[in-house]
């Protein structure tokens, strides 16, 4: 009788075959801010840190050297950060750079420079100068039809060598084909991703033509500048009780 979606996200359901059955959508907007911003932070900390390199020779070996490859990493400071999106999510995120000392710019259609401002972030001119210019890139945008393939391959090929590029808002933002392009040809500096444009990623030893048709990034599984996590960022337990919460209570509306 009526669809509730238990979060944010509403690109995986049919409007069109929903209206012509009268079948109310509903989702739970403006929740988990918080948890989805330090998702990217710890994404991008384990990017810029290299701890994934650290970790595993921790856990093999008992200890790690920094004269071992891909060990020592940047510091955040002074680095300049461009977000894709300066919503809920993006202002948030936007608040914790500023923290770390990152000089913030921001590129969003639907945000003046004013907002921005009052927000001390930089408004950037376009996608593409922010693209050239920015140290970390982040995204913060919904998927619809006008953000489909936004971070194009030819934005991709404009990435400074060591940008960093942070994803926890949907994969199919990005061309994923010209990213795992680039992180391969040591053309981005590293990726960190939580959301991919094909869910949940395939890795079947049996099969590796289904494996590498269904899992872009399945030939990079062991890259060292690659951090991806399963579409976790909202699990936290105080995101999960306010979807409970607020699923029951859009429930109530519709009935």
């Amino acid at each position: 009788q009526a669809i509730v979606k238990s979060g944010t996200g509403i690109d995986a359901i049919d409007f069109p075959a929903c209206k012509s059955k009268g079948i109310p959508v509903v989702n739970i907007p403006d929740y988990g801010a918080a948890a989805v911003a330090e998702d990217a932070l710890l994404l991008l900390i384990t990017l810029s840190r290299n701890y994934n390199t650290i970790s595993r020779h921790t856990l093999a070996t008992g200890w790690c050297d920094p004269d071992i490859p891909y060990v020592k990493g940047n510091d955040l400071y002074g680095k300049k950060l461009g977000l894709v999106g300066l919503g809920h999510i993006g202002s948030h995120f936007a608040m914790i750079a500023l923290g770390l000392g990152m000089k913030v710019f921001a590129y969003d259609l639907f945000v003046g420079g004013e907002t921005m401002a009052e927000l001390a972030v930089c408004k950037s001119k376009s996608l593409e100068e922010l693209c050239r210019t920015s140290d970390v890139i982040a995204i913060f945008l919904p998927l619809d039809e006008s953000t489909k393939g936004l971070i194009s391959k030819e934005l991709i090929s404009k990435f400074q060598k060591h940008t960093l590029l942070i994803n926890v808002s949907r994969g199919a933002i990005c061309d994923e084909y010209a990213l795992a392009k680039a992180l391969k040809d040591g053309n981005i500096g590293g990726l960190g991703l939580d959301v991919f444009s094909v869910e949940p990623l395939i890795l079947d030893p049996t099969n590796p033509e289904k494996t590498k048709r269904n899992n872009i990034f399945s030939g990079l599984l062991n890259h060292p500048r690659l951090t991806m996590t399963p579409h976790c960022a909202g699990w936290t337990e105080e995101c999960w009780q306010v979807v409970e919460a607020e699923v029951v209570a859009r429930v109530k509306e519709i009935m």
